[in-house]
């Protein structure tokens, strides 16, 4: 069952009377409790006309990520968060810490080893936002899945540690080919400017020069000034990425460092997204199988049902003659 459908819109829509503003359900933020409630309140028509297409812990984890952002109790929030969109779905937010440790391939292997044990709720949560990431419209050769999304702790360690490796590499190009750069603004380590900073200026001094991807696009260091930048941002102002949004966000990184030739880093992003990758299509995979389970159930479930109902139409004719 693809979930990518499924709006926020849609889901405050269906339980708008569930979790009313002034309420004590407005405020609830506990996951167990948010689904206890919604089943109760699952014959309610456009409650039930969800349900019916989708399940119901995807429903509750959208459920969630509204009741934590006050969308239900707040009208200002309410109308904000919904201004002139039609399709909004929740996903992991994002956060900056530029001296985290880089992320380990059992780090990542890690988030396997927790879906296994229950916490697949993570995955389940969506946010389709345009992303805000693009340095060409070309698509990668092996774009992520778009079914399900990193869970908040990975997402959040991926951005910082691209970040990182971008810095590290624009002050290594700035020493070696312009040193003038860090002099002028007095910068003395890779952590002393942000990455927005580091390449508006290298962006200044090589604005006209063309960069050849993987897949023999010429990208401008100029729209590669304007997306790197949209990293930081990103991750500075918890803005809220869809999947292919940080597939962007690797591919634009490998842009980058090719420019700036440096290939060791280049394989080090390769190499993080096609863990990356990897592991999305695993937890795909696995939705898939769980979501074939549930369908040849409510289809049982279905057939069991037209079944009763035949038979009482036949004990009512029974009973008229």
């Amino acid at each position: 069952m693809d979930t990518t459908g499924v709006s926020e819109k849609a889901v405050y829509d269906a339980l708008s009377g569930v979790f009313c503003k002034g309420g004590k359900n407005a405020d609830l933020k506990q996951l167990d409790k948010i689904q206890e409630l919604i089943k109760q309140h699952a014959k309610n028509k456009g409650l039930a006309a969800l349900l019916q297409s989708y399940n119901v812990n995807f429903v509750c984890n959208v459920a969630q990520t509204l009741l934590e952002d006050g969308i239900f109790s707040d009208k200002k929030k309410k109308k904000k968060r919904f201004a002139n969109k039609l399709v909004s779905n929740p996903a992991p937010c994002l956060c900056l810490q530029p001296t985290s440790p880089a992320l380990s391939k059992t780090e990542v292997e890690s988030v396997t080893m927790n879906t296994d044990s229950g916490q697949m709720s993570a995955q389940n949560k969506m946010l389709e936002h345009e992303p805000v990431i693009s340095a060409t419209e070309q698509q990668p050769p092996e774009p992520f899945t778009a079914r399900i999304h990193l869970p908040y702790g990975v997402q959040h360690r991926l951005l910082v540690e691209i970040q990182h490796v971008l810095e590290e590499a624009c002050f290594e190009f700035a020493k070696r080919t312009n040193p003038a750069i860090l002099e002028k603004n007095g910068w003395d380590c890779s952590e002393a400017a942000e990455l927005n900073l580091f390449v508006k200026e290298l962006g200044s001094h090589s604005l006209g020069q063309p960069v050849t991807s993987a897949t023999n696009d010429t990208i401008l260091i100029a729209d590669l000034v304007s997306s790197i930048s949209k990293i930081r941002h990103a991750a500075v102002h918890r803005e809220r990425l869809s999947t292919s949004g940080v597939d962007r966000a690797f591919e634009d990184s490998e842009h980058l460092l090719t420019f700036l030739g440096d290939d060791k880093r280049v394989q080090r992003i390769k190499d993080l997204r096609h863990d990356i990758g990897h592991l999305l299509g695993e937890l795909d995979q696995k939705e898939r199988e769980v979501d074939s389970i549930l369908e040849s159930k409510r289809n049982k479930i279905n057939e069991q049902r037209q079944e009763l109902q035949r038979l009482e139409e036949i004990a009512l004719q029974d009973a008229e003659t």
